[in-house]
């Protein structure tokens, strides 16, 4: 199904990409794919084919922000691990700030494996205390900023939960 991408345009079309990802991940595509070369018509198949999956799948998305998602996002991770659920997604998905987090889990599971490092996560271990100790000041001089910010409510709020995540984390 895939072809060579011209040199004017070196891109892959989506459907392209989808559906290797899907040979690889699940073997052939279904045996009635459709060998359209209309691109919606293939990006519905695959979509459907996906969907149709005895196992449904799920996406762990990590957004940017610098040290602080990063940090963040391990709070994040450490808490779907202690609540059993960091073995339940099939996807990582990262921006900037979040890229940190997502690419030490994902080289620290291709090291140690998941298990081991689900294990490691839901308490703290040697893994997670330098992230910790690097963004400390971090996490809480953005309380005292957005405490100091803002008017009624919503600063109240927003000073509440990051002196929540401060306590929780540092």
């Amino acid at each position: 199904m895939t072809k060579e991408a011209s040199s004017a345009n070196p891109s892959v079309p989506l459907h392209e990409v989808l559906e290797a990802e899907f040979a690889v991940l699940h073997g052939k595509l279904p045996p009635d794919y459709p060998s359209s070369t209309e691109p919606n018509t293939r990006l519905k198949a695959i979509w459907a084919a996906v969907h149709a999956l005895p196992e449904k799948r799920a996406a762990l998305c990590i957004s940017g922000g610098g040290i602080r998602s990063a940090t963040f996002g391990l709070g994040v991770l450490q808490g779907l691990a202690r609540c059993g659920l960091l073995d339940k997604f099939h996807y990582l998905s990262t921006v900037s700030g979040g890229g940190y987090i997502g690419s030490w889990l994902s080289a620290w599971i291709n090291r140690e494996g998941l298990t081991s490092v689900i294990t490691q996560l839901a308490h703290q271990s040697e893994h997670t205390r330098p992230i910790r100790n690097r963004s400390r000041f971090r996490i809480c001089a953005a309380t005292a900023i957005i405490s100091a910010r803002g008017s009624g409510s919503s600063r109240r709020i927003a000073g509440r939960l990051l002196a929540h995540i401060c306590a929780t984390c540092c």
